[in-house]
């Protein structure tokens, strides 16, 4: 049997291998440490960007996480480390997504234009539609709604005519008496997060979808198909009938 002494390395070799090992181990840790750094001074970035935008003052940013204004201004800077419920608390303060202030490479979307006032008016009248068709499904006169929320029936009346805006609390109130929730009064498209919300809404829809039909969804070269699909549904009962003849012509 052959002996393992002749693969043994000389001792200075050895030493020497071991001295560039520790060497690349040091530089690694280095590397990753210098990583961690620089990763820490763009969280910080994106939190004083998120900040100024949102109109917060260091003062009252730092209140919210019950901290100094001081530290506040070294998470900013990236001489500190912000923990994970700190960002949290931040992205709820300043109203935007976790992802705004911990992934640099997020597009920021540019904040829609404000509806023009004609836009109000007509949010008023259908508001005030359906809070009409509540209170007839529930069998309730005018009068008797206006009595149980303590307004007039002549309010009453031009809220759901749309011809006075009504206040939040009035609002509330009717949703409440008309078993309605708020929500469904609420125009999300509307609102300053609603494509973010859209956003959200469509990946959830997807993530309860079968996995097969998730990996067909999200494989661009399908999009083709997809859109087909698409287009096929929106046609009349009649045409998608003479499509399908027309299959049944090519496939027998």
């Amino acid at each position: 049997m052959a002996s393992d002494k002749g693969l043994a390395l000389r001792p200075d070799l050895r030493k020497k291998l071991d001295a560039i090992s520790k060497k690349r181990t040091k530089k690694e840790a280095e590397e990753k440490a210098a990583q961690r750094a620089l990763r820490q001074k763009i969280i910080g970035v994106m939190i004083r960007k998120a900040r100024l935008e949102a109109g917060k003052s260091l003062k009252e940013t730092a209140k919210v996480l019950g901290c100094s204004p001081d530290r506040l201004s070294q998470y900013e800077s990236g001489e500190k480390g912000i923990s994970l419920p700190e960002t949290e608390m931040l992205a709820r303060f300043f109203s935007v997504m976790l992802d705004d202030l911990l992934d640099e490479t997020r597009q920021q979307e540019s904040p829609s234009p404000p509806p023009p006032p004609e836009v109000v008016d007509i949010r008023h009248k259908i508001i005030g539609i359906q809070l009409r068709q509540a209170r007839q499904d529930m069998g309730l006169n005018q009068k008797e709604l206006a009595k149980k929320i303590n307004i007039s029936p002549g309010r009453l009346s031009q809220y759901e005519r749309g011809q006075r805006p009504i206040p939040l609390p009035e609002m509330e109130a009717l949703t409440e008496t008309l078993n309605l929730r708020f929500s469904e009064l609420v125009d999300a498209d509307l609102g300053p997060d609603s494509l973010q919300a859209h956003q959200q809404k469509k990946m959830e829809r997807l993530a309860v979808m079968p996995e097969h039909i998730q990996d067909f969804v999200l494989n661009p070269v399908n999009t083709l198909y997809i859109e087909m699909a698409i287009k096929v549904s929106t046609l009349p009962v009649d045409a998608l009938r003479q499509i399908a003849e027309g299959l049944l012509d090519i496939t027998y």
